[in-house]
């Protein structure tokens, strides 16, 4: 055992001391934290490398994401709980994704998965067309904040906010974050024309739109059909037969097609499972270009 001996007074002096200090300690961790969270971490990239940077709007997947998991109860009426959004892609993505801080900024917009309970509820009550814009775009807000929350666990340089549109290219060219989302907005009538949207603002090098089953598509076919180019005219073409039946969307809505093709976005599609081509999706024959 250590014994600190000494009067009184100095014990006193030294004791207002030691908690001067701590206090000191204290508030310097906590700027350090507060300064991290408004202050994302330089990399090696803008700070040391000068390696040129590579800009990728990505579109998370919407529709095939909801999956039957490890039965919870049993009590059958409460299987539809074990049906949840597959959380194995997103963590697998968000870890591919920080490998490449030094090398890319990637812009993400998050799709739909799961809004259909909400908007069809909205429906059935009689939602307004504006009111349920509303309700999908807030559904998306949560998605992307959910995301964006979980970046920094994998490593990822990410901004912490979202943002709109019309700020990325403002935001990015400032920030050493390597890692942006994008905040919805109901002027947008799909998630696939907001990742268009965001890839024509900042000039992005290229957009990637996560699609279920790539390159094998039904919608429109007599039996799955493989494409792996796909001129963006026959795209346009058959998007706005299907909208004009009242049917949906297509493979993607005309409208973020006509941004694709006017802004001349180098654009593919690839199926969630292969998400690990997501940085060499020109040599992966798992994947379907659109073409100019």
């Amino acid at each position: 055992m250590v014994c600190i001996q000494g009067s009184t007074d100095q014990s006193k002096l030294h004791s207002r001391q030691f908690r001067n200090q701590l206090h000191q300690v204290c508030s310097s961790r906590e700027a350090f934290r507060l300064h991290r969270q408004t202050h994302p971490r330089r990399t090696r990239r803008t700070q040391a490398t000068g390696l040129s940077v590579m800009t990728i709007v990505i579109k998370l997947p919407g529709a095939g994401m909801i999956k039957k998991g490890p039965a919870t109860s049993s009590i059958e009426w409460l299987g539809y709980r074990d049906y949840r959004i597959d959380a194995g892609f997103y963590r697998d993505l968000l870890t591919l994704i920080s490998s490449r801080n030094d090398t890319h900024k990637l812009v993400i917009v998050s799709g739909g998965v799961g809004s259909h309970l909400q908007l069809n509820l909205a429906k059935e009550l009689g939602a307004s067309s504006d009111d349920l814009k509303i309700i999908g775009t807030d559904h998306v807000r949560t998605l992307q904040r959910i995301f964006l929350s979980c970046c920094e666990k994998y490593d990822a340089v990410v901004h912490d906010t979202l943002l709109p549109v019309h700020e990325l290219k403002t935001v990015m060219a400032a920030s050493d974050a390597s890692v942006f989302f994008v905040d919805p907005d109901t002027r947008f009538a799909s998630t696939d024309s907001l990742a268009a949207a965001a890839a024509q603002a900042i000039s992005a090098d290229r957009l990637i739109v996560f699609k279920a089953k790539v390159p094998l598509f039904s919608a429109g076919f007599d039996a799955p059909t493989r494409i792996e180019k796909w001129p963006i005219d026959n795209l346009i073409e058959r998007a706005e037969s299907f909208e004009a039946l009242n049917s949906g969307h297509y493979i993607m809505d005309r409208a973020s097609l006509e941004i694709i093709r006017d802004a001349g976005i180098s654009s593919y599609l690839l199926a969630p499972e292969n998400y690990s081509a997501l940085f060499d999706i020109e040599q992966c024959d798992q994947a379907t270009e659109i073409v100019l």
